[in-house]
């Protein structure tokens, strides 16, 4: 017996490290190549080091843009975390303006810098920026390797002791293992236990002579047995003539009550489908006039509770060279999303900055080129954003000295800004 208890309890251990070990197999393969994990809405703190890079640089390009430093400061708070202190992300800045001179992108760097300046960072921070370390996928990897290692020495070890156990006991049992059946009479207490539970006896008395025990068990299972309880074939009752009685009609439900609770029920589904509505667009309009010099206006794009998600604008890209007033031949509408790394932008122009070789040649350098008239829409859309905008008033300007139609005196632009919808998880 402690024998067979002992194989049952290494027979389950075998079949649990099977199934860590094929369970393991599976989620690694469900995990790595059929579902793979996407990251989206990630803080600017986990980030890659390169990404981070190009976080400050966007941050400083926003700032020469909007001049707005305490946005530009929030923005680069948003890299700090428990591993990341700010003197680091003041080192990190430093290091972005290197990296973005060393690579030829001179402005760039100018403009890192004089956001560094202007936050007051000191060049020579003394903590050193240190990116965290994928040390916990390794952890990871080492766990369910060391899993997988133990479940195949399990089966190693195990499996020929099941076989040898399943040998032993396929053998057969010798006559004289097998206990006598006993003849003496019962007592009072079994005799009570045999009557409430019935069982069949074997025969007691000798068989006689030229006739074995087997011969004459055999004789007396084949005796029918009768059971005075159940009613004989032909006194039992015919499904036919059985009486059906029909149910009356005051124990029929109405169906009134039903009909008014699923009425309720859909009227509680149809406000949940309202609450769960996406939010309603945010809709914005710039407005530019001559004599608006440097202009350039920009609007926050924010959540249903509030919270920051992006921004986008809309500003002078390109001017006439001239003594008076500043003379717009291009203007520039962009949209920063705060879950991508990359500010996207096209250029509104006059029909002269279309054709002008010289200054398409230009402003082809900063983005696509679009021609500015009234209907025009320009839609640019993220990650968690889509921004259109829409030309609602172009009027061109006419000066002796300038080209025709080269530059703008009035332009009205509609803004509509729409969140995507979360994705459900």
């Amino acid at each position: 017996m402690a024998d067979k208890r002992a194989g049952g309890f290494w027979r389950i251990i075998l079949l649990l490290l099977c199934a860590l070990v094929l369970g393991s197999a599976i989620g690694l393969y469900l995990g790595w190549d059929v579902w793979p994990v996407y990251w989206f809405n990630a803080a600017p703190s986990d980030l890659t080091l390169e990404g981070q890079l190009d976080y400050v640089v966007l941050a400083a390009d926003s700032y020469a843009i909007t001049n707005d430093l305490e946005t530009a400061q929030l923005r680069l708070f948003e890299l700090t975390d428990e591993d990341t202190s700010w003197n680091q992300v003041a080192n990190l800045g430093a290091f972005a303006a290197q990296y973005e001179a060393s690579q030829g992108r001179v402005s760039s760097a100018e403009r890192v810098d004089a956001l560094s300046e202007a936050i007051g960072w000191d060049s020579t921070a003394v903590e050193i920026y240190e990116h965290p370390s994928e040390a916990d996928n390794q952890t990871l990897l080492l766990i369910l390797g060391g899993a997988a290692l133990l479940g195949l020495v399990g089966i190693v070890l195990i499996w020929p002791r099941q076989k040898k156990e399943r040998l032993v006991a396929a053998e057969v049992t010798t006559p004289s293992d097998v206990a006598p059946v006993s003849k003496r009479p019962l007592s009072k207490r079994e005799k009570s236990s045999s009557e409430a539970t019935p069982v069949i006896a074997l025969p007691t008395d000798e068989p006689a002579e030229g006739e074995s025990l087997i011969d004459k068990a055999s004789a007396m299972f084949a005796e029918p047995v009768v059971n005075e309880d159940v009613p004989a074939a032909d006194e039992q009752p015919v499904l036919s003539e059985i009486e059906v009685q029909p149910v009356p009609n005051s124990e029929v439900k109405d169906s009134s009550a039903l009909d008014e609770i699923l009425t309720i029920m859909n009227g509680y589904a149809g406000e949940e489908d309202v609450a769960e509505s996406e939010q309603p667009p945010q809709r914005e309009t710039a407005h530019y006039a001559l004599g608006d010099d440097d202009y350039a206006v920009s609007f926050n794009i924010e959540g249903v509770e509030g919270t920051f998600l992006g921004e986008c604008g809309v500003n002078v890209a390109e001017v006439l060279a001239s003594t008076s007033l500043q003379h717009v031949v291009a203007f520039e509408v962009w949209v920063f999303d705060r879950s991508d790394v990359q500010t996207v932008s096209q250029l509104l122009c006059s029909e002269w900055a279309m054709y002008d070789t010289d200054m398409r040649v230009l402003l082809e350098s900063r983005g696509e080129l679009v021609a500015a008239q009234e209907g025009t829409t320009i839609t640019l859309e993220r990650l968690s954003t889509v921004v259109t905008f829409t030309v609602t008033k172009v009027v061109m300007g006419q000066e002796a000295g300038l080209p025709p139609d080269a530059w703008f005196e009035r332009l009205d632009v509609d803004v509509q800004i729409d969140i995507k919808q979360a994705p459900s998880v």
